[in-house]
């Protein structure tokens, strides 16, 4: 990768460290539109089924994070210079017995006020409140186009059984860029406030990825390993797209096997289980990266990225297994004149998330 790119800079840093502290995180920036969601629900579907987290946990998360998208997408403001405003966000992160779902979207200034008012309310009543609101509502509301009285983030609220995390901040006298956070919980005795993951990561992302076309990132389970897995992913992604992110139809196979290469040769496995990895998509009007990392004790940190510069300057694709590496990551780079680059993400919790970062053709 040249100079020029800042690849790892500081500020995709800190957004690392964040993802690394959540066994899940699945984000989306970019736009919204029916045929964006019918990529975006199956993808953070198959990572929330492949937790460990308990079943009605992830129903009712995955009920919150379909009506999260399908808000932004109904209620989204159409804007005339959106190269100018925020792009619109959906997240999701989460441990094994918590989920925090949250989305921001540009929207029309002259709704603020009734759309405060609407989740102050939800906010201030009581889960046996919701449920009478929810019925008295839909009894007396002929539904519209676009959900309802709000009955949509009235189920966000029930499903949730927690207060709705939310901030307005104001573009211009016609826009303001809306945020919202709902977090679910098995134990619903455990102090609530200590697991807000709080919007700021939204407004992170958001201001990092202002330039960019679209980013998506996946962090979870290493079962997402399989070429026919990896096949679905990449026909998920090139459909982000009107122009694929991907070219080579052959690229399944080669990626499936640089992520069988990588840690063969790079980390002991067999004093520790690689559990986690991260698959990252983004675009930009210079270029399109692919960076793919792995979640790794940090005792074995240093070790891994001295065994991946070896691996990857080897440059005999012919002479064994291992040094395959360079020529499948030539295969991935599709053309592209940069170089790949490769990172270590210090974490806590005795985590390191070891990067490589692939940039992808020519835009």
């Amino acid at each position: 990768m040249t100079k020029s790119h800042h690849i790892f800079s500081k500020e995709r840093v800190s957004l690392y460290k964040q993802i690394l502290e959540k066994q899940l995180t699945f984000n989306y920036v970019g736009n919204f539109n029916d045929s964006i969601n019918d990529v975006l629900i199956p993808i953070a579907e198959s990572l929330i089924k492949k937790t460990s987290a308990p079943l009605i946990l992830r129903k009712r998360s995955f009920y919150i994070m379909i009506e999260c998208i399908q808000n932004v997408n109904r209620h989204h403001s159409l804007i005339e210079s959106p190269g100018k405003m925020p792009k619109e966000l959906f997240l999701v992160q989460g441990e094994e017995d918590l989920f925090s779902i949250a989305s921001a979207n540009v929207m029309n200034s002259k709704n603020v006020h009734s759309l405060n008012a609407k989740i102050e309310k939800l906010n201030s009543l009581s889960e046996f409140g919701l449920d009478l609101y929810y019925k008295t509502l839909l009894k007396e509301t002929v539904l519209s186009q676009k959900g309802g009285a709000g009955l949509g983030l009235i189920e966000v609220a029930r499903k949730s059984a927690n207060k709705i995390n939310f901030k307005f901040t104001e573009i211009s006298k016609e826009n303001t860029f809306f945020l919202m956070e709902s977090f679910i919980q098995k134990n619903k005795s455990e102090e609530q406030a200590r697991h807000y993951y709080g919007l700021d990561f939204l407004e992170a992302l958001n201001d990092f990825y202002k330039n960019y076309i679209f980013s998506l990132t996946l962090k979870g389970n290493c079962a997402m390993n399989t070429v026919e897995e990896i096949n679905s992913m990449i026909q998920f992604i090139n459909k982000l797209n009107p122009s694929p992110f991907f070219n080579n139809p052959k690229l399944p196979v080669s990626l499936h096997k640089l992520m069988q290469l990588i840690p063969s040769g790079c980390l002991s496995q067999d004093e520790f289980l690689l559990k986690e990895m991260v698959f990252q998509f983004e675009q930009n009007k210079k270029l399109k990266l692919f960076n793919l990392g792995w979640i790794i004790p940090s005792d074995y940190s240093q070790t891994c990225i001295a065994n991946f510069e070896k691996l990857f300057q080897s440059g005999q694709p012919d002479k064994n297994s291992l040094s395959k590496v360079s020529f499948l990551l030539d295969e991935l780079k599709e053309g592209s004149p940069n170089e790949v680059n490769s990172h270590l993400i210090s974490g806590n919790k005795n985590k390191d998330l070891f990067i490589i970062s692939i940039p992808i053709g020519n835009n």
